[in-house]
């Protein structure tokens, strides 16, 4: 992962715990969002929202969100 990259969305859209965990192997700036200001932030943003939905697309394939 780079940056701009994001984790734990998949969690956050099936509202389903954490499958994963992340290591950092640097000096690294985190950015967290709660269920409430995630699903907000897809609401009032349709381009973060299509980007945010064709990521989990690609990590985890067809998951219905």
């Amino acid at each position: 992962m780079g940056p701009g990259d994001f984790f734990g969305e998949l969690a956050l859209i099936l509202k389903q715990p954490r499958a994963a965990a992340i290591v950092c192997m640097d000096r690294t700036q985190c950015f967290m969002l709660d269920k409430a200001d995630f699903t907000l932030l897809l609401e009032r943003n349709p381009d973060i929202a299509r980007i945010v939905k064709e990521v989990a697309r690609q990590r985890f394939g067809n998951f219905g969100g």
